[in-house]
């Protein structure tokens, strides 16, 4: 449930560097209000088969949730809302990305490709706009992410089956599998880069403690009286 790419979409169509701009802070001020809904009061989107309309958990309503069904011994859709809920935190950072882009960076191409060419800063804003979102939506835990690796996607794809809470084609699917397993290494790197350095830093911590010190000419003289 994203607003900025499509929208940016319009923003292309406005023909000018002041009607793209007003369109990219209107996107903003959008995706600032999808991050209250997936923070605090839940989403709906509809299913691209059956036309189903879906609610989804906000983050805030995960351990509730999860509570609730379990109290109501009905833990899996305990567990269901709760993994919606952790999906829609990591949409949160999707939000942001998505508020930067439209708010800062496409208004700065439009105010310096575009004064030159506002073909060329259009192709550029879609396409900023397009890659930063593809990449903060397959986040590790986002609901991208986990039907891009879900065995049941294979499955299901282009099929109308219900229920089912697939909403992406089979090409977009695709693509949020690449994004999805390019995340995980990339996030997976980073935690082993920073894991390696600290080791490395405890381990010369325990060699100079094991250095022994050079003792003193007196030192080395009782020594060797003694022993």
């Amino acid at each position: 449930m994203k607003h900025s790419v499509n929208l940016l979409i319009l923003v292309l169509a406005t023909g000018s560097v002041s009607g793209n701009l007003r369109e990219s802070f209107k996107d903003s001020g959008r995706d600032v209000v999808d991050m209250g809904r997936h923070l605090v009061t839940g989403t709906t989107q509809r299913n691209i088969h059956t036309g189903q309309m879906e609610r989804r958990t906000s983050l805030f309503a995960a351990v509730p949730k999860l509570i609730q069904g379990i109290v109501t011994l009905d833990p899996i859709q305990g567990g269901k809302d709760f993994i919606e809920g952790i999906g829609s935190g990591v949409q949160v950072a999707a939000d942001v990305v998505s508020a930067v882009h439209n708010g800062v960076i496409n208004p700065l191409i439009q105010t310096t490709v575009g004064l030159a060419s506002p073909q060329a800063a259009d192709t550029a804003g879609h396409w900023t706009g397009a890659l930063t979102q593809a990449w903060s939506q397959n986040l590790p835990g986002s609901e991208r992410s986990l039907n891009a690796l879900s065995p049941f996607s294979l499955w299901y794809h282009d099929r109308a089956f219900a229920p089912t809470e697939y909403t992406r084609t089979d090409t977009q699917l695709n693509i949020d599998r690449v994004f999805t397993i390019a995340n995980i290494f990339g996030v997976w790197s980073l935690a082993s880069s920073g894991g390696g350095s600290g080791s490395g830093d405890g381990a010369a911590v325990t060699t100079r403690r094991h250095i022994p010190a050079r003792p003193s000419p007196a030192a080395a003289s009782v020594w060797r009286f003694w022993f």
